[in-house]
């Protein structure tokens, strides 16, 4: 089957620039609608605001791999925007950029202009990435910079040039200021050329592949002797390259332990079994959820077909899958939880890898004229932008009460809070209403030197009977509540 030339077509082009437009315009409405900003994304403008005000040593006090936090920073001191704009500008953009290597990447592995339109549509309405695309977090960074790299080591394998193995390395590198993770990549992706290329040309590819990480190891090792003191923490590190496999160890069989307790006394042995099961469980859980039951279900019924498109780049996919499995299984084994947006690169790569049989499918059904498959399909992309861009239950009354009480509240009074998001949001607007900083309590604080109390209070967490008996003496002055009534409460 032939595959769409690395060539310029007016068709292509414009294909291409439809699907940037589309990933922006969606970032711009997921943005515009949303109500407060993540509690990740609280802490990386706060570091932002500390490297603003004390530079590299202050940001990475906050959080030890402050570069996506730096980089707002100069987004905003170069154009000016306020903070927030300029981490949601930067987001933006990288989602671009991502959706775009999604692209190259769908024109080297599927066959005509038809796959390419129904695999691009597959990723505009991938709940998967719409779902973030209104968070503040450095990992799209790292998502569009590792996707663009496995491009990059297409082009390689293609034609193994010098330029084409720098920027692949620059492009891991970028990825690597983001998240750590890319360096195990950086490190194991190039081996993939000793089994890849014939004869001693797999030597030279190797080579190629790993120079520039060489010569970055030796000069960084220089620093190390050199400049020990100016280095950042890299505690993050240990998140792909442990220490001490035997703290691991007992780790592990002290968590296997605890769930033996819970065990009939003829299962007590296989606590550490279970456990490790259940978190790899969670893993498999996790990646099937975000790729959703639809997409997997239309992908095996298309595999039961006749059809199955085998393109060139299938075994690097599965080797670059294999790498990122590893690294979440790794950072499981160590920090004992997950999350879903961890798995999203093991999921854009099991999306690639499905990609070919699912648009085959379709096109098959289109041709055939199966009306039932087509209203089938068409009803999935619907439902996955719609749960994409959907509101989820709002949230907004958290702000306008921060906000009111930066404006209303006498700029004399002390106030504190136990929420993040109010504390963002109240010290935002203080700095233009002239008001004093709200102070951010923690559970043993004393609440009595304060003039006004703040406190959000939601259907499934209400507040603690101790801190309901430390508001007996106070009274609401003002309160906003969503309509399943969480609610904020100002206090005086």
């Amino acid at each position: 089957m032939t595959y769409l030339p690395n060539t310029k077509s007016f068709l292509l082009d414009h294909t291409r620039l439809l699907t940037a437009l589309a990933s922006l315009l969606l970032s711009i409405v997921l943005v515009v609608t949303d109500d407060i900003i993540n509690k990740d994304g609280i802490l990386y403008l706060e570091t932002a605001a500390a490297f603003l005000s004390g530079g590299i040593h202050a940001a990475a006090e906050l959080y030890n791999w402050p570069f996506y936090s730096i980089l707002i920073a100069i987004v905003h001191r170069t154009t000016q925007l306020p903070l927030e704009l300029s981490a949601i500008s930067i987001n933006i953009v990288f989602f671009v950029f991502l959706t775009d290597s999604l692209y190259r990447i769908c024109r080297r592995i599927l066959p005509t202009e038809k796959h390419l339109f129904i695999g691009i549509l597959l990723f505009l309405v991938f709940y998967g990435l719409n779902e973030y695309r209104d968070f503040l977090i450095r990992d799209v960074g790292y998502w569009a910079f590792s996707i663009f790299g496995l491009l990059l080591f297409m082009d390689f394998l293609e034609q193994p040039r010098w330029k084409t193995a720098i920027y692949w390395q620059l492009s891991l590198l970028t990825a690597a200021l983001f998240r750590p993770e890319a360096i195990f990549i950086l490190c194991a992706l190039p081996l993939f050329a000793l089994f890849y290329f014939p004869g001693m040309q797999r030597v030279y590819a190797y080579f190629k592949l790993s120079l520039l990480l060489l010569i970055i190891s030796l000069l960084f090792i220089g620093f190390i002797y050199g400049q020990s003191d100016a280095l950042p923490d890299l505690s993050k590190l240990q998140e792909i390259f442990p220490q001490n496999i035997g703290e691991l160890i007992t780790r592990i069989q002290n968590k296997g332990y605890r769930v033996s307790l819970l065990l009939p006394e003829h299962s007590k042995q296989y606590g550490t079994l279970i456990y490790t099961s259940g978190l790899l469980y969670l893993l498999i859980f996790l990646i099937a959820e975000a790729i959703h039951i639809a997409y997997i279900g239309l992908y095996f019924i298309a595999r039961r077909g006749k059809s199955a498109i085998q393109h060139p780049h299938r075994h690097l996919l599965f080797y670059v899958l294999f790498l990122y499995l590893s690294i979440l299984v790794a950072f499981l084994l160590f920090r004992h939880f997950m999350v879903t947006r961890y798995c999203i690169m093991a999921v854009l790569l099991l999306l690639l890898l499905m990609l070919p049989s699912i648009t085959d499918y379709i096109i098959t059904a289109w041709r055939n004229k199966n009306r039932f498959i087509l209203i089938l399909f068409s009803t999935m992309l619907v439902l996955s932008l719609y749960a994409g861009i959907s509101y989820s239950v709002s949230k907004s009354y958290i702000k306008k009460t921060a906000v009111w009480a930066s404006e209303q509240s006498p700029n004399n009074h002390l106030i504190a809070t136990d929420d993040v998001f109010i504390h963002y949001y109240f010290n935002a607007h203080a700095t233009q209403s002239g008001h004093h900083p709200i102070t951010l309590l923690q559970t043993e604080d004393s609440t009595d030197a304060y003039d006004q109390l703040i406190y959000v209070e939601k259907r499934k967490h209400p507040l603690s009977k101790t801190r309901l008996n430390m508001l007996q003496s106070r009274q609401i002055i003002y309160s906003q509540q969503n309509q399943h009534g969480d609610k904020a409460s100002i206090y005086e």
